[in-house]
């Protein structure tokens, strides 16, 4: 028999019990519940013109919001408006509050090359790997190969269910709402309750409904004072503050509550905007929005319309707007009200002008002050307090003076196990926030386990915290990891002569992972080859080798083993490069791993020091 005539055979037998088969029920609502649940989240919406443009491709800058929209940080979206998260998301894309959260939180990634291309389409594995970081997995969650491994786990917890479009495919609108939907629906890692609980909605069946997302019985938001939580007539309710697992006794004063007596459930929300009031829009008599040092804030609740209205908080005070559950301005107050003193490192100092609603203009000094929580808070000053840059510091409200606080972390010193939750032998708490800063007033956060095997000193400390028990909850640390810097190569350098021959500048061409450039800088000791490249407010200052580790005996996707048995962990946004005749082509990690011929590997710094594995090249 003849190969065509098998293969027809084949085709026919597979059509015949294709037919055969019943047709399987789908275990979700249909597409239309779908996207009206998710339209009534104001996770994904309908158009103007009620269409929710189903075959639509979604692109990284809509999933970023789409995920952002759909977690707990949706309310930090609104005050990270003025940042450019990416070389290629200018802080005007309407994507950059949502990038910066995203990728801050570290649920979305940018490429190698420094870029985030918000304008390209999402790929399938994309966006269930974001998903699933989202969820709370890591890489050490899977089995196999990116995306394999996480195709298996999404498949496993019923994250892709009913979705059928394939790896490297870009994602339609209907696809994603099914992939949200089911996301909602699923426990994140370790929890037993779906995801959608941790947001403040509670299924009355195995699924959400429209019916759970319009519940009539959640009454919010309040903001939280003495006597508040023991008037809710509550018994053992379950608490969530911030989408996490929480109980009554975590809830703090001016924390913004919901809550359902049906449910008997307690939904918390921390997140506090304060800075300088610019502007009230359109008018104290019916405010519907406020700029605060910059940024414009809308406002959802009537409490927030009586702040800002005619007896309430006038232009050029210290405000601290308390954000509800969407991240809209539900309450506010004189930032002194709420605090008799904050402390944090002060970032930056600069003069100001304010238009009181008179026109009445007045200029003062303000310092930027950074906090433990991630937020910025303008404080007004008497006089230029630039001599404080760089310092931890307590504001008095009262006084409205800053006052130096020691620097470091007094005798607090040793290594970092992030697994035991020890600095040393300090304990540090289960929640601690971590800060990093660097010498050009860049920010990012970061999670413990990127500190694991770091020897932390006081030199390196700008801020500790401890909470009730006298426990270390919140660090503010300066130039440890350098996760905030970019790296690449130098490509070849050119240098400018002057008149009487001396050089002058060098001007060195660079490779960030496949976007080029250049920069004129005085330094004459830098050579081609791996860098790592520092930015101040956007543009490139300063630019340092990287040191080479040779005898490479083993690459895995998180470490280099070295012949002298030393390991060093790989950055995740680690630059690969093959080397061919001396043309360096940017390639995977996946292919280091395989790779039987020559590697040289580049670090920043050594490990015990927060340095990473940064480039690779593979000869």
């Amino acid at each position: 028999m003849n190969m065509k005539k098998i293969i027809s055979l084949i085709l026919s037998a597979t059509l015949l019990l294709t037919l055969a088969l019943p047709v399987l029920a789908s275990s979700l609502p249909a597409d239309d519940d779908i996207e009206t649940i998710l339209d009534v989240m104001g996770i994904m919406t309908y158009d103007a013109k009620g269409s929710f443009n189903e075959s639509q491709y979604v692109t990284r800058a809509a999933l970023a919001k789409i995920l952002v929209t759909a977690s707990q940080y949706k309310g930090a979206a609104t005050g990270s408006s003025r940042i450019s998260p990416f070389a290629d998301v200018m802080f005007t894309h309407w994507g950059a509050p949502y990038i910066s959260v995203a990728s801050k939180n570290r649920f979305m990634t940018g490429y190698s090359d420094g870029s985030f291309r918000p304008n390209s389409y999402i790929k399938y594995e994309e966006a269930l790997s974001a998903m699933l970081r989202l969820l709370g997995y890591t890489n050490a969650d899977y089995t196999g190969a990116y995306p394999a491994g996480q195709i298996a786990k999404a498949a496993d917890i019923g994250l892709s269910d009913e979705v059928y479009t394939t790896v490297g495919n870009p994602v339609i609108r209907s696809d994603m709402a099914k992939l949200v939907y089911n996301m909602l629906n699923t426990p994140s890692k370790g929890d037993t309750k779906i995801y959608a609980q941790s947001l403040g909605y509670t299924p009355s069946s195995e699924m959400l409904t429209i019916g759970d997302v319009l519940d009539d019985n959640v009454t919010g938001p309040v903001t939280v004072k003495a006597g508040t939580l023991s008037s809710l007539g509550l018994t053992s309710p379950r608490v969530y503050r911030n989408g996490n697992g929480a109980s009554l006794a975590d809830i703090q004063n001016y924390d913004v509550i919901y809550y359902s007596k049906k449910s008997n459930a307690v939904w918390a929300y921390s997140q506090k905007i304060s800075g300088i009031l610019n502007t009230i829009t359109p008018n104290k008599e019916a405010p519907t929005s406020v700029t605060v040092s910059g940024v414009t804030y809308p406002l959802s609740y009537y409490a927030a319309q009586r702040a800002f209205g005619l007896d309430g908080l006038e232009v050029g005070e210290t405000v601290t707007m308390l954000l509800d559950k969407n991240g809209k301005v539900c309450d506010a107050y004189n930032a002194s009200s709420l605090y008799e003193s904050i402390i944090g490192v002060v970032t930056g100092v600069s003069a100001k002008s304010i238009t009181a609603s008179d026109g009445t203009k007045t200029s003062s000094y303000y310092a930027t002050i950074l906090t433990l929580d991630g937020s910025t808070v303008d404080v007004e000053q008497s006089n230029d307090s630039t001599a404080y840059v760089g310092y931890a510091v307590e504001y008095d409200y009262g006084t409205g003076k800053l006052k130096s606080m020691a620097r470091g972390s007094g005798n607090t010193s040793g290594i970092i196990n992030a697994d035991a939750f020890l600095w040393g032998r300090t304990p540090l708490d289960k929640n601690i926030k971590l800060l990093e800063i660097d010498d050009n007033g860049n920010m990012i956060s970061l999670n413990l386990s990127r500190l694991d095997g770091v020897s932390l000193n006081s030199s390196s400390v700008l801020l500790t915290s401890k909470n009730a028990s006298g426990v270390i909850d919140g660090l503010i640390i300066k130039n440890v990891t350098g996760d905030m810097h970019k790296y690449g190569l130098i490509t070849s350098v050119d240098k400018r002569t002057g008149n009487d021959g001396t050089v002058s500048s060098y001007t060195y061409n660079y490779d960030l992972g496949g976007i080029r450039g250049s920069v004129s800088l005085k330094t004459s000791s830098l050579t081609t080859g791996p860098c790592v490249f520092k930015y101040e407010n956007g543009e490139l200052v300063e630019a340092k080798n990287l040191t080479r580790a040779d005898n490479v005996s083993l690459i895995t996707p998180s470490y280099v083993s070295l012949k002298n048995n030393t390991k060093h962990r790989i950055s995740s946004n680690v630059l690969v490069y093959k080397v061919v005749d001396d043309t360096k082509i940017l390639t995977t990690l996946d292919e280091a791993v395989s790779h039987k011929g020559a590697v040289w590997v580049y670090y920043d710094k050594a490990q015990n020091e927060g340095g990473l594995v940064r480039v690779i090249y593979l000869k």
